[in-house]
């Protein structure tokens, strides 16, 4: 039992003081190595990709952009799983934006739950309605929307 209060104290620490922070360092110090995952993830080196996002979510566990990518890296593993986890802390920390539930609801596809899929689907279409900058998003959300049996 004192094991698991180990663990989780260390778990706690870890979100409450990002190792990022303790090196007296930001997100964008790390942004070559979060392009180099996405170049990675593009040209199909799924486990080069994952373990350049794993890295960067240990440095800041609560980082939407590394969230994000640690989302899509996992889809693309196929670890839909994670990739909820992923989608779940991206929801927490900005829930006003579309990534973190267009991300969900890929991975509750993924993991055969069409209904929570068209929830999170519906829920990423209607944050990203309306602003340009989320024009494709709204737009794969929708196709996505169309696979999971809804339109």
């Amino acid at each position: 039992m004192q094991d698991k209060d180990i663990l989780g104290e260390i778990q706690r620490n870890l979100v409450d003081n990002p190792l990022i922070e303790r090196l007296g360092l930001s997100e964008e110090h790390f942004a070559p190595i979060y392009d180099r995952a996405m170049e990675r993830l593009a040209a199909g080196d799924i486990e080069a990709a994952f373990r350049d996002m794993a890295n960067l979510v240990l440095l800041s566990p609560t980082s939407v952009q590394f969230q994000l990518g640690l989302a899509q890296v996992a889809l693309r593993a196929d670890l839909p799983e994670l990739a909820m986890q992923a989608a779940a802390v991206i929801v927490a920390h900005a829930p006003d934006r579309p990534e973190g539930f267009l991300l969900s609801g890929q991975a509750c596809l993924a993991m055969g739950e069409p209904g929570l899929a068209r929830e999170d689907l519906a829920d990423a279409i209607a944050r990203a309605e309306g602003n340009p900058r989320y024009a494709a998003l709204a737009r794969m959300a929708r196709q996505t929307l169309v696979l999971a049996g809804g339109a």
